[in-house]
């Protein structure tokens, strides 16, 4: 199966449209070859017409390829990638921030089935702490750190899938990259390598910004709840030991 559809298939449903769209970076990356191809061509047909015989197949191959051509190609891709990136790191933040909430009522439940919690002095206003988020006669479902856990796996699964993604899409760019700029080492090896040096600066720098300013590349904070909340209980258990 190939990874396109093993990404698609591993995708929770209801965050389909919230997953790095790697169809179209793949999409982005059809100029490279088309390029290579059509400048493959274009040196064929001179070769042809220097020999005094006409074109094998008689169609026009198109221009060959040139440094703007393939800068703009590149260009394009690496833009496409940090949409598709921000894009993932936006929806990353917006499932911790409900898994903190998530956390919070856990957290918060097993304060109120503490002893003490039957003494304790209601806030000002009159209502004791937490009814006021629920509903007028209507109680909250239950959550249990298990829940939350299991949420809490699933952004894991959503960071992990985007992360492989993008590293899966960038081995594919650089494949199809070097391999249009193999057309262009034979008339001008200089300006190819500057050409390659420039790419893989940007390459770097979105790498870079993956690993330092991206939360879901290294999901330090939704490791740190799921720590949090799996010991939730241990928590709430010495607490009881300690106030009888």
């Amino acid at each position: 199966m190939k990874f396109a559809k093993q990404l698609k298939a591993a995708q929770q449903v209801e965050w389909r449209g919230q997953y790095v769209d790697y169809k179209l970076l793949k999409q982005k990356l059809h100029g490279f070859a088309q390029s290579t191809a059509d400048a493959t061509a274009t040196t064929a047909e001179a070769s042809t017409a220097s020999g005094n015989r006409a074109p094998s197949n008689g169609a026009d191959v198109g221009a060959p390829l040139t440094v703007d051509r393939l800068e703009e190609l590149d260009d394009a891709f690496f833009v496409s990638l940090r949409h598709e990136a921000d894009k993932c790191e936006a929806f990353y933040m917006h499932l911790v921030g409900q898994l903190r909430i998530q956390q919070q009522r856990v957290f918060f439940e097993d304060y109120q089935a503490a002893p003490f919690f039957a003494h304790a002095v209601p806030p000002l206003g009159g209502s004791p702490p937490g009814n006021a988020a629920a509903a007028p006669g209507a109680a909250s479902p239950h959550l249990t750190p298990d829940a939350v856990v299991a949420f809490g796996q699933r952004i894991v699964t959503y960071a992990e899938l985007n992360k492989l993604a993008i590293q899966k899409i960038l081995k594919k760019h650089r494949k199809r990259f070097d391999a249009a700029l193999a057309t262009l080492q034979s008339t001008d090896a200089q300006l190819a390598s500057k050409v390659r040096d420039r790419s893989m600066a940007v390459e770097k720098g979105v790498l870079d910004t993956l690993r330092r300013g991206r939360a879901f590349w290294t999901r330090r904070d939704l490791e740190a709840i799921l720590g949090e909340t799996k010991h939730v209980k241990e928590k709430a258990h010495l607490l009881k030991c300690v106030i009888p």
